[in-house]
């Protein structure tokens, strides 16, 4: 005849069953440890409620829950177990007053309070986030900049910290002299921000930020920041010096797979393709470059781009000195190249641009007026 089993052999049984993924197993070998104890410990009744959830048995496992509330009220097994499975039922507030409850009851100095303080915390914050309006996300763009124009400076800081906004455009609020620092890094839903005009450089901006237009900033940093902007995308910046503080360095965390890049003005003295953040392996996602307002543009750029930015799609070199030779080397070595912008291209030949359309290549900007013609350097030739 088998020895029986006794409480504690069964219960160590379903634990080890429980381990193992074997959770109707556990359940009977629980069960019946429950059964032959005289009173159950909280440490049976807690591992009997973790198996009935596991088989999805949550009515049994919601009264098991009370029961060990009722036999054990200083215990927070039971209140957690509740609240846990009333959240997953869909009965949220249910759950709030379970955890209050508990609050209420358990002693503070129990080793599982925080946990059940920490777990109430979280309920509660997700209950306020799923409930709560920000009128500034709802309202139309045009009209919050309207409100906003009203506020002084200060009450518009106030506003943006506390506000779940999703896009902001910073443009010709007030002069630079009345500003105070604005700590971007608490605006954690922040996804677009533009910093126009009569702004300063910001030290910080948000991690969730996924585009940032301050094209009409000029670099004037003494020491550079540290930017931390893993979702970045999309930027459109002033100078290759702003973007090697976007980038980061050094082993600080910048924007990384950026799939857009805009820089509006070139540094004036003569650029060193070799040595340019456009180097970095954080620019190899790239789908669309622009370089603009720069004759320090020209064929020595194209080996950059075709080394670093294999992926790029459309590029604008607009007022540039690229010639027919880079035009070509760009269109046969980068496959997904689909579109160049072209406008005041001077050293650009009409047949480098005929040529680069019969490679299904869409050409813009390059008008009779920006093109030289026989003067320039042509397809065929290098330079």
């Amino acid at each position: 005849m088998p020895r029986v089993l006794s409480a504690s052999e069964l219960e160590e049984n379903a634990r080890a069953l429980y381990r193992v993924g074997k959770y109707y197993d556990a359940l009977t070998n629980i069960k019946e440890a429950v059964a032959r104890a005289s009173k159950p410990t909280p440490a049976q009744l807690e591992l009997l409620i973790a198996s009935q959830a596991k088989t999805e048995d949550h009515e049994g496992a919601l009264q098991n829950s009370k029961a060990l509330i009722r036999q054990y009220a200083s215990e927070p097994a039971g209140y957690i177990r509740a609240a846990g499975i009333l959240h997953k039922i869909n009965r949220p507030q249910a759950a709030l007053k379970i955890y209050e409850r508990g609050l209420n009851t358990v002693p503070h100095n129990h080793a599982s309070y925080p946990k059940m303080k920490e777990k109430h915390r979280e309920l509660l914050a997700s209950l306020t986030s799923a409930t709560r309006t920000d009128p500034l996300t709802i309202l139309p763009l045009e009209v919050v900049e309207m409100i906003l124009q009203y506020l002084s400076f200060k009450q518009r800081v106030i506003i943006e910290h506390a506000s779940m906004l999703k896009e902001l455009r910073l443009n010709d609020w007030h002069s630079a002299s009345d500003q105070l620092p604005i700590d971007f890094s608490r605006l954690t839903s922040l996804e677009h921000l533009e910093y126009g005009e009569g702004f300063e450089m910001p030290v910080n901006i948000p991690q969730s930020l996924t585009t940032l237009n301050q094209e009409k900033i000029p670099y004037l940093w003494t020491v550079s920041p540290t930017y931390i902007c893993p979702h970045l995308r999309h930027v459109a910046c002033h100078d290759l010096q702003t973007l090697k503080a976007l980038l980061g360095e050094d082993g600080n965390v910048g924007a990384s797979k950026l799939q857009s890049l805009k820089v509006s003005q070139l540094d004036p003295e003569e650029t060193d393709w070799k040595t340019s953040p456009l180097l970095s392996d954080r620019l190899t996602e790239l789908h669309e470059l622009a370089l603009l307002s720069s004759r320090k543009v020209d064929d020595g750029l194209v080996p950059v781009l075709i080394e670093r930015m294999t992926k790029l799609e459309f590029i604008d070199l607009s007022y540039s000195d690229i010639t027919g030779y880079g035009v070509k080397q760009l269109v046969a070595n980068l496959p997904n190249l689909k579109k160049l912008l072209l406008k005041y291209c001077n050293d650009l030949s009409s047949d480098a641009v005929e040529w680069a359309r019969t490679q299904r290549i869409k050409i813009e900007g390059a008008s009779a007026w920006s093109i030289v013609g026989k003067s320039a350097r042509s397809v065929r030739y290098g330079p």
